[in-house]
């Protein structure tokens, strides 16, 4: 049996990536595919449009085969750290033959040979790196642009986020002595923007339209299933709203001491009193992130941080996958649920967590997330598995 995982969000599920899961089987040939998911919270630190469960239903409607969670202590991570961890939880289960992502180069042997130069010469690309983000003051991903291109590896689209997040991949690959096989697709319409683009806009570019109640460009950018599920959802109040979002973030940070902030993940550099002063003055989540911002605190850095501020997440962070949660599966995955069980602390539900402690921290997310909603605290107890 042929399995091919790919590591995403799907926040939400739009027609890019039904296109993604479409080429990803005819390329690895797949019999099975597996999607290693980001549960409530996404690797940017922000709370999921939709639930896990919800989005693992449209995934597996629009050509997954199996879907697993990683808690938010290992997806609401860097990108280097959330490549590995993902990585390391593919390697652990021992049946994946190939990861597949999408990128702006479809030459995967190029990016192959950057991200070995990464990572086998780290001294290298960090002192490169280093002298474009201090000297010319550079953001992160323009600065890894810069730096490869002066080491003779930069090609158009290197420097753009999903041509990081798959160098990151490859680079997981690598440190961790993996021996699964890379797969790039090649990805088409707008990625990481909030313009759309016909047929295939970005999730950004659908988050916003929800947002301000664009539901045109919302059925033309997903698959129907997914449409209609997010329609049902909007109905039943199953979407985070994002006025609650940013009153319980200004909320935890207003009536915390510089302290308990100090003590938070990735809080450093006096960043504690910054966050404090941002939160008594802004209105909103974004407001206080922009007014944070500097040249060493990227949004998606401080995003991160105010979300384990925001959660009260226990550190220190793991440095190892831990735990998964199963979401859903179809027929052709059935086979491969012992193994999964056998290679990895797995859990269905909130039910069963005297059986894996360590989401105890993750139970405390997920009702965190349903507050965000207005849903009641108890809903995470009765999410069900999706099966055949």
């Amino acid at each position: 049996m042929s399995v091919c995982a790919v590591i995403s969000e799907y926040n939400p599920f739009h027609s890019g990536h039904q296109y993604h899961l479409k080429k990803t089987r005819e390329t690895a040939r797949a019999d099975v595919i597996l999607a290693l998911m980001s549960g409530y919270y996404t690797q940017r630190g922000e709370a999921a449009m939709l639930s896990p469960r919800d989005r693992a239903a449209m995934a597996l409607k629009g050509g997954a085969d199996l879907v697993i969670s990683l808690p938010h202590t290992h997806s609401v991570r860097e990108a280097e750290t959330y490549a590995r961890l993902a990585v390391m939880a593919l390697n652990r289960l021992g049946f994946v033959d190939t990861l597949s992502f999408g990128t702006e180069d479809d030459n995967i042997n190029e990016l192959t040979a950057t991200a070995s130069f990464m990572e086998n010469r780290k001294e290298a690309f960090e002192r490169l790196l280093n002298e474009e983000l201090t000297a010319n003051k550079l953001s992160y991903p323009a600065a890894v642009g810069a730096a490869l291109t002066r080491a003779g590896l930069y090609a158009p689209g290197r420097d753009r986020p999903n041509s990081l997040l798959a160098l990151a991949y490859l680079r997981a690959l690598l440190s961790t002595g993996s021996d699964i096989t890379p797969i790039g697709v090649k990805r088409i319409g707008a990625y990481h923007n909030d313009a759309p683009a016909e047929g295939y806009p970005s999730a950004g570019a659908l988050r916003a339209a929800f947002y301000r109640g664009d539901w045109a460009l919302l059925k033309q950018g997903m698959p129907e299933h997914a449409f209609r599920c997010l329609m049902v959802q909007a109905l039943n109040g199953g979407i985070v709203d994002r006025k609650k979002a940013d009153q319980a973030v200004l909320s935890r940070l207003r009536l915390s001491d510089p302290e308990y902030l100090r003590m938070r993940y990735d809080v450093k550099e006096g960043m504690e009193n910054r966050l404090k002063k941002a939160a008594d003055t802004c209105h909103t989540a974004a407001d206080l992130i922009e007014a944070c911002r500097g040249p060493h605190y990227t949004r998606a850095r401080i995003s991160r941080l105010i979300c384990h501020c925001l959660l009260d997440t226990p550190l220190p962070l793991p440095e190892a996958p831990e735990h998964v949660r199963l979401w859903g599966f179809t027929k052709a995955a059935e086979p491969l649920l012992g193994r999964l069980r056998e290679a990895i602390p797995c859990y269905d539900s909130f039910l069963s967590l005297s059986r894996v402690k360590e989401a105890k921290a993750e139970y405390n997310a997920a009702k965190m997330w349903y507050n965000l909603t207005g849903m009641p605290a108890d809903t995470p107890f009765h999410e069900r598995v999706i099966t055949p």
